[in-house]
């Protein structure tokens, strides 16, 4: 339990690089996507804030799938730590285009610069103190995750009700998840892990595809 230096068996690794590698392409191909339907039905603004959150998207799932990919060596060691940054850089990259776009008042940027603090406290942890606070790590991202909570209501009504189901079965799915990731020393967890957060990031891809990219305040 909480072991973040487990070694998986090739076969275990590649159910992990495959995982992700799935949602390495689905993430190339929602950005390409949201950009070329953003063009036609979003403001400017609205499509950088998407832009910010698809890359983040990428970022997180190109460092995993290479990460498990590589074998051994320095480079492992290295995209080991690049893909646990790219968790908080991807929690704080989804809020961004709900914060800044469905709640673009004093709520909305709070809550932005209060998760982006949270994840430089993460990259901070992550760099100097890597592998000793798991525990620490896992409240972090759940703490990001849901802190959304305190702006529940004016988020519900900026956002339709199918947005808010998409945003909150998202985040249910990470959460269910984070079991399988905290027992990661278990055969294929991890992979089962990767495959939660592939289906959160669909749901939330969702949301903000139909009803944060075209929102007009």
């Amino acid at each position: 339990m909480f072991q973040f230096n487990v070694n998986y068996g090739c076969g275990e690794e590649r159910a992990n690089y495959i995982t992700h590698g799935v949602g390495l392409l689905l993430s190339i191909v929602g950005l390409c996507f949201l950009i070329l339907h953003g063009t036609d039905t979003a403001s400017t603004w609205n499509m950088v804030c998407c832009i910010v959150y698809g890359s983040t998207l990428i970022l997180l799932y190109g460092s995993s799938t290479l990460y498990h990919f590589v074998k051994v060596g320095k480079l492992k060691f290295v995209l080991k730590r690049i893909d646990h940054l790219s968790i908080y850089l991807l929690i704080a990259g989804t809020y961004t285009p709900f914060t800044l776009i469905n709640l673009r008042n004093s709520w909305g940027w709070h809550i932005f610069f209060t998760v982006w603090g949270f994840a430089l406290a993460g990259f901070i942890l992550k760099i100097f103190f890597f592998g000793k606070y798991p525990k620490i790590s896992v409240l972090l991202y759940l703490v990001m995750g849901w802190i959304i909570l305190i702006a529940i209501e004016p988020l519900f009504m900026n956002i339709s009700i199918g947005g808010f189901v998409w945003l909150v079965v998202g985040g249910l799915t990470y959460s269910f998840g984070v079991f399988f990731f905290i027992f990661d020393e278990k055969p294929y967890y991890h992979a089962v892990w990767h495959g939660f957060v592939v289906c959160g990031s669909v749901c939330h891809y969702l949301a903000i595809l139909m009803y944060v990219l075209p929102y007009v305040q």
